[in-house]
């Protein structure tokens, strides 16, 4: 019957008879040992002609049919004790889909992570809420990319579309991550052979009939099956679905899981994005300026400055709300953007962080100085104040402007200035509200920065490109000088 179900190649020989008659030969000699290794088996069942593949092959498949066949250091015989192999490959048989697709979801929560708002096996688009923050929906194996691709991608074309009752707001938010059709079926098979021994271990009718060997033997395979389902989760699991700048499907490819990484699913999205400048966790004032501001706006609060990044399918995203926070006070703090607190403008100085809130107005630079000067020298208003009492030089006066202060020959106006000094790196934004903020109000101001770092255990260069170097072009910094040992 084995003979037949191989194949008429395989059949013509009646391998897997011969064999099963040279085993049982073997397995009730009168020498010490009984049983029979691969070399003789061979030998027992040549034939001319014989494709040299098709005697192992006969052996795999007669360890998973035959009952009483069994493999004891190399030597192959009968038993009376039942094929550790031949019981698993039957108990497998009776493992439903259902109790598969439930013991894979609660692995799946196991190793799914806190980067992201997660949904895990939205059985409808509207499952997956429209949410003000990062979020990942974990398809089920029913929607494994490259099963039926079209009908797949229709469905996460969906998701990015409906969010309960109505539209999608917040899509650039949204990242769908799907199973590998070439591999979801490997891992169904890893879930249930895993729900296999864990039944064939409880079963106490069972285990009077193995052997004390083959019962280590369960639990040996049962720990290895375990130890290698995350591995085979986060494997499979590596198709990464966006919105281009047009609003279409882009699908990204996560690079090769390392078997024996720690790490979770959305450790590894996030860490994927990070590394190809899709999430940032560093935002410069300018990219906030130019990718959030339209030309004809002055003014946008915090909130709808937040909001565009998660509405606008293409832009870069910001890790959380945390990001475009320090990116807008290093912006008021650097002079490249201004906001507005109550009846004062701040900009060029530090701003108190209970100062900013959802309904703070941020402002083009330009508005803001405007502003607050009209404030302080029409309606008296004293300048904004940051909490270490950083205070920008007043506005000169119109009057000021068009008749310059007279100046003793000793204290007359300088024309040029230029300095270079060795500035404590935890005292940068005193030199940008002390130094920078009062020489642009009255002159145009270069910066040239020059930096040395050095480290006895050494500089990551992983944290120069992407880091310094990625910062440093965001800002529009031409680097004139490079230099790395």
């Amino acid at each position: 019957m084995i003979d037949k179900t191989m194949g008429s190649e395989y059949a013509r020989f009646n391998m897997a008879q011969g064999l099963a008659r040279a085993i049982f030969l073997y397995s009730f000699s009168a020498t010490p040992r009984n049983g029979i290794n691969l070399p003789k088996l061979r030998v027992a069942t040549l034939y001319p002609g014989l494709p040299p593949a098709i005697v192992t092959d006969t052996l795999k498949k007669l360890e998973d049919e035959l009952w009483f066949l069994h493999q004891e250091a190399g030597l192959y015989l009968f038993k009376k004790e039942p094929n550790l192999n031949r019981i698993i490959v039957e108990r497998e048989e009776a493992i439903s889909e259902e109790e598969i697709r439930s013991q894979l979801k609660n692995e799946i929560q196991k190793i799914c992570g806190q980067e992201f708002k997660t949904v895990i096996w939205p059985e409808r688009p509207g499952d997956v809420p429209d949410v003000k923050a990062l979020q990942l929906a974990i398809l089920s194996p029913d929607h494994a990319l490259g099963n039926g691709t079209e009908g797949v991608l229709e469905f996460v074309r969906k998701i990015f579309e409906e969010a309960g009752q109505g539209f999608r707001t917040y899509r650039n938010a949204l990242f769908v991550l799907l199973p590998d059709g070439k591999t979801i079926a490997r891992l169904l098979g890893h879930v249930r052979r895993i729900l296999t021994l864990k039944k064939l271990l409880e079963d106490r009718s069972l285990s009077g009939m193995l052997r004390k060997e083959d019962q280590a033997e369960l639990k040996k395979r049962l720990k290895e099956a375990k130890d290698g389902l995350s591995d085979e989760i986060l494997t499979t699991y590596d198709k990464l679905v966006h919105l281009n700048t047009g609003g279409e499907l882009k699908i990204f490819n996560l690079p090769m899981h390392v078997a024996g990484k720690t790490t979770t699913l959305t450790a590894r999205v996030l860490e994927y994005l990070v590394e190809n400048e899709g999430v940032l966790r560093r935002l410069s004032p300018k990219y906030l300026l130019e990718k959030t501001f339209a030309p004809d706006e002055d003014e946008k609060t915090f909130e709808e400055i937040y909001d565009v990044f998660l509405k606008t399918p293409g832009l870069a995203l910001p890790l959380s709300e945390r990001v475009v926070r320090e990116a807008v006070k290093d912006g008021v703090r650097a002079g490249f953007l201004g906001v507005r607190i109550g009846e004062k403008v701040a900009i060029g100085v530090t701003v108190n962080e209970m100062d900013l809130f959802p309904d703070t107005p941020v402002l083009r630079p330009e508005k803001a100085r405007a502003e607050r000067e009209r404030l302080v020298v029409q309606d008296k208003i004293t300048p904004y104040e940051g909490p270490k009492g950083e205070t920008p030089a007043p506005p000169r006066t119109d009057s000021e402007k068009k008749s310059p202060t007279k100046t003793p020959p000793a204290r007359r106006l300088k024309r040029k200035v230029y300095l270079r000094a060795q500035i404590p790196w935890d005292k940068m934004a005193h030199v940008v509200s002390g130094v920078i903020a009062p020489l642009n109000a009255e002159a145009e101001v270069k910066i040239f920065l020059e930096i040395k770092a050095t480290s006895s255990s050494g500089i990551n260069p992983t944290t120069l490109e992407t880091k310094v170097k990625e910062t440093l072009q965001q800002i529009g910094a031409e680097i004139e000088e490079w230099e790395e040992e």
